[in-house]
């Protein structure tokens, strides 16, 4: 038996070659669909195991291009994955072409007794009939042994999509940790592509800072000084999640919310606004607590400014996160930077956006650290 493996990652194919070979199989390799499509010119091997996501030539397109060839369209063809499985990508991959999808690791002796099999039924398709009409006997026989393949098969298929689910809500759950559900369901939506999935966008930003908290710190006990963080960052969360946006970084003692994506929100103004509000009254209410219990009050400093920014994912296939990038971000963080202990100060554009039922207070041209101009400032009452 010959394989051919595709796949851009040499540890992958480095597994799978002593695997195969330990079965006796011989091993052409290629590292994207391009050079799998030239070592196809010189060599055919019985089966073609390939990856997706790969440079050059990615798997469906490599998969569509070998079954337009007369010479190879009835060679068998297994896509086999990183990429989570679901019911879109299993019907892209048949539509392209592909006999199998199967998702990394499974176990080899699975991978393998797939390949054979797909191998047989390939071979016995093309085998010609044999000479004389079947009795009756013997056609209800073969028909019986086609169901009970087809049974086995749809069992194994039903069985290996019960198991990705289960991985799925696994690496839901885990996920939802690290990441809000809006940026959760936004990564697991573009599962081949979301690190170098952004847009412009204009919507509205929230900085956070615990005022004085580096000298609270220092004269804390550690286990004291975490606890309190802790505390500050449930009532930032419930604030900013009531108001529909997602609590996007935390920043040592400070933090990073996001109005306006990745689901838009046309009030993004106005709600990140309230969730200023609701948490400036929160805040009070734990510092009266604090100062009853012989403890510090802690007070944030709250800076809000919108405008268009680049939001999205932002870094590498190896590592990237989703955030804001732009001039109106980095003005908010100025503005937070000189917001006095429970202040809440807002930019030019945020200010013009908000309607009369909130109630403001012009705090004059102001002169931020790093921007060229002063900058109109205004403080929500």
């Amino acid at each position: 038996m010959k394989l051919l493996i595709v796949d851009d990652s040499g540890t992958n194919r480095e597994i799978l070659r002593r695997n195969l070979r330990g079965e006796g199989v011989e091993v052409l390799e290629a590292e994207d669909g391009l050079a799998a499509l030239e070592t196809l010119k010189t060599s055919k091997p019985d089966a073609i195991v390939s990856d997706i996501l790969m440079p050059n030539l990615d798997g469906y397109s490599f998969c569509r291009a070998v079954r337009g060839d007369p010479a190879l369209k009835d060679l068998p063809f297994v896509i086999y994955t990183s990429t989570y499985i679901s019911p879109e990508d299993e019907t892209l991959a048949a539509r392209c072409g592909a006999d199998k999808y199967m998702q990394k690791p499974a176990p080899f002796p699975e991978l393998f007794a797939a390949i054979r099999g797909l191998i047989g039924e390939k071979t016995a398709a093309r085998r010609p009939a044999e000479p004389g009409p079947p009795s009756e006997e013997d056609v209800l026989k073969q028909y019986s042994q086609v169901l009970i393949r087809k049974l086995e098969k749809k069992n194994l298929e039903l069985q290996q999509r019960g198991d990705a689910l289960q991985r799925l809500g696994r690496l839901r759950d885990t996920f939802g940790y690290f990441a809000t559900p809006e940026v959760a369901d936004f990564v697991l939506s573009h599962p081949l592509d979301y690190w170098k999935r952004s847009e412009r966008r204009t919507l509205t930003v929230l900085f956070a800072d615990i005022r004085e908290f580096t000298p609270f710190m220092e004269a804390s006990p550690p286990e004291e000084a975490v606890a309190a963080l802790t505390e500050v960052f449930e009532f930032v969360d419930e604030a900013v999640r009531l108001e529909g946006g997602i609590l996007n970084k935390f920043l040592g003692d400070g933090i990073l919310a996001i109005f306006g994506a990745p689901l838009p929100n046309r009030e993004h103004a106005a709600a990140a606004a309230r969730a200023a509000l609701r948490l400036r009254a929160s805040m009070e209410t734990l510092s009266g607590i604090r100062e009853q219990a012989g403890l510090k009050p802690l007070r944030l400093g709250i800076g809000i400014n919108t405008g268009e920014v680049i939001a999205g994912c932002i870094g590498t296939r190896a590592r990237t996160e989703y955030t804001v990038i732009g001039h109106p971000v980095n003005l908010s963080a100025r503005i937070e930077q000189i917001a006095e202990p429970g202040r809440i100060l807002l930019g030019p554009a945020t200010a013009e956006l908000l309607g009369p039922g909130f109630k403001l207070e012009s705090r004059g041209a102001t002169n931020l650290k790093g921007v060229a101009e002063p900058v109109e400032l205004w403080e929500l009452l």
